[in-house]
């Protein structure tokens, strides 16, 4: 049975995909100029900038550039850089509409590298590992207990020298925790907190979830993670990291690359 936070996202993607992205007024369907679709896609690059810094530092600067996994793709914003820098990049993500519009914004950059996966993360269907897994501003809205098996099934993903790039929020406050189980279970909640906020009333919830650093440590324990590293960052009011973690090299491979 599909969560109702998949639900949500779906319903973002047919109605309202680059808000659900970025939640910024620009974004909006409705007043989306072409200079905003351009700062849109900008954000993009300048934030694979940054992963690919981090990638370069865990590496020792010797990061493989063969396949990268992009989890919650959206509309492609972070997609289409990605797909500058490594042969073949896959997009997952829970809403079909967010995918149809990442596709077509492929075809509108000339990008063709690129693999496109219809999964709600849950036993993802492929068995391919990559040199680079990465989410951002997508797990923080996935129920915690469900998005740590969803966080384990990416790092079992990595090749050998694979890294991963993962950002999620600390704990949420017990205050914010308790309005967002109202506006969950009562309908009409959200709808006033939405008018408040000078929203429509139908607009969805977006959950926020956090993430215990005991527990992905030991995630990380159990998949073998060699090296990992943590920077703090803000998603609007919540802390949180963004974790890069590597993948050890098989012995016989690091001493062929020796």
């Amino acid at each position: 049975m599909r969560d109702r936070t998949d639900a949500a996202w779906e319903a973002y993607g047919r109605d309202d995909p680059y808000f659900g992205v970025l939640s910024d007024p620009r974004f909006h369907r409705g007043s989306l100029t072409a200079d905003a679709m351009d700062d849109f896609f900008a954000s993009g690059d300048r934030h694979v900038a940054t992963v690919l810094k981090s990638v370069n530092e865990l590496s020792g600067g010797q990061p493989s550039t063969g396949r990268a996994l992009d989890f919650g793709c959206g509309v492609g914003r972070v997609l289409i850089p990605l797909a500058e820098h490594y042969e073949r990049v896959t997009g997952v993500d829970v809403s079909a509409s967010m995918l149809t519009e990442a596709a077509e914004n492929c075809a509108r950059a000339g990008v063709r590298n690129v693999d496109f996966v219809l999964s709600d993360g849950e036993g993802l269907p492929f068995d391919d590992s990559y040199d680079l897994v990465h989410s951002t501003m997508v797990l923080q809205h996935i129920r915690t207990r469900r998005g740590l098996q969803i966080i384990d099934g990416l790092l079992a993903r990595l090749a050998g020298g694979g890294v991963a790039v993962l950002q999620f929020p600390l704990p949420v406050p017990s205050a914010r925790r308790l309005e967002q189980f109202a506006r969950a279970w009562v309908p009409p909640l959200n709808g006033v907190a939405n008018l408040a906020r000078r929203r429509p009333w139908s607009t969805p919830l977006m959950e926020m979830h956090g993430y215990s650093l005991d527990r992905l440590v030991a995630l990380l324990h159990g998949r073998g993670i060699d090296k990992s590293m943590l920077e703090r960052v803000r998603h609007g009011d919540f802390p949180g990291v963004i974790l890069v973690c590597r993948r050890p090299r098989r012995a016989g491979v690091e001493a062929s690359g020796s």
